[in-house]
């Protein structure tokens, strides 16, 4: 994952919040070989996105999302499957590409699996009929949205709008951002750490988790604080 919009002033795209939705999602999960993500703001692409298994690149428009790239002894560029608007069409395609990987690969890379069955057949099974209809595919997971096409996704609610409770699942860069007079709490838990790019993208019960406090009074303090009590 690269800084992204967070910390670079050449990003066109959140690719922190987006990679560490993926990492939450994909790390750990057995695939039917080696699988490397990447996750880039724009298109000098710091992460190598189109060397990885499947990449995402930040662009003007959107995103980007490739699939089948690898380095090593055997480098290979990832295709792009798709150009999409918004993170949660990333998302979406991203879901669908694993899913499809994990359900039809042998023990084989990505860019091998494409390659065995050729990327137009690929792309017509991730990505479905290009009107909208779902592809033929194990996956209860929808398909690419398409602007228009009358399966738009839901637009995202604000993150964190000032006024609005903390919760366990709030991710720590929006506290900070909205309530900074609650950063003396956090830090007070051992989160020195509050410029780093794939911390402050964690969820609250994530860094109360590493930090060996309870998240539900960590939550309580900042409530405590946010309201200026």
């Amino acid at each position: 994952i690269c800084p992204g919009t967070t910390f670079c002033k050449r990003a066109k795209q959140d690719s922190v919040h987006l990679g560490m939705q993926i990492e939450r999602k994909y790390l750990s999960q057995e695939m039917p070989s080696k699988m490397k993500i990447g996750v880039s703001g724009c298109l000098n692409s710091c992460t190598e996105s189109r060397m990885k298994d499947v990449g995402i690149i930040g662009t003007v428009e959107g995103w980007n999302v490739y699939a089948g790239g690898s380095g090593g002894a055997h480098p290979r560029i990832g295709d792009l499957i798709a150009e999409v608007t918004t993170e949660k069409e990333a998302l979406a395609l991203v879901d669908r590409i694993i899913a499809y990987y994990k359900e039809n690969a042998q023990i084989e890379r990505m860019g091998e699996f494409i390659d065995r069955i050729g990327l137009e057949a690929f792309k017509a099974a991730v990505l479905g009929d290009l009107e909208g209809a779902p592809a033929e595919s194990k996956s209860d997971e929808p398909a690419v949205f398409l602007p228009g096409h009358g399966n738009d996704p839901e637009p995202e609610a604000p993150r964190l709008e000032a006024g609005a409770p903390i919760t366990p699942d709030t991710i720590i860069r929006d506290i900070v951002d909205t309530y900074p007079n609650v950063v003396p709490v956090l830090q007070s838990i051992g989160m020195g750490c509050l410029g780093c790019p794939s911390s402050t993208a964690e969820p609250l019960w994530q860094a109360a988790e590493i930090h060996g406090v309870n998240v539900y009074d960590l939550v309580q303090k900042l409530e405590t604080a946010r309201k200026g009590a």
